[in-house]
């Protein structure tokens, strides 16, 4: 899987993935976490949403997930309850656009283990992977019982 985290990299995944068939599968999302020009890293904002749309759209016969998406609560990233809500309104978005074209969501949680599973239920996903999982197995057995998937960190 060649995972986007923002609108900037979509293209060129297409392009691998259609360089090498079969091999490359596109996944194409907004990270809760986007790079700034100076190298830095911020919080998701709507507008990083908006660019990313209509490309999802764009691409969307070609993909097999959105992704990689999320929520990112750690403390050196959000400022506050403004932050999170942007990230979960982005989120909600990207559910509800991996619901209708029925793909699966690649679903980053740091910090935010059980604020993610929860929202994930409360939107009806069914089709879910959290990658690098940093909570709670008593957390992670509420996603499982929704049928999520999950991988892990060492």
């Amino acid at each position: 899987l060649a995972v986007a985290e923002h609108a900037g990299e979509f293209d060129k995944i297409i392009q691998l993935s259609q360089r090498f068939p079969g091999f490359i599968f596109p996944c194409l999302g907004v990270h809760p976490v986007q790079p700034t020009a100076l190298g830095e890293q911020r919080c998701v904002s709507l507008e990083d949403l908006d660019a990313a749309l209509p490309l999802i759209e764009k691409y969307k016969e070609h993909l097999v997930a959105i992704g990689e998406v999320g929520l990112d609560f750690s403390p050196r990233l959000v400022g506050g309850e403004g932050d999170k809500d942007r990230q979960r309104q982005v989120l909600v978005r990207q559910a509800e656009v991996a619901k209708r074209l029925d793909l699966p969501l690649n679903v980053h949680s740091r910090s935010a283990g059980r604020p993610t599973i929860q929202l994930l239920k409360e939107l009806g996903v069914e089709k879910a992977l959290l990658h690098a999982f940093d909570g709670k197995p008593s957390v992670a057995m509420e996603g499982v019982k929704a049928g999520y998937y999950f991988s892990i960190p060492p």
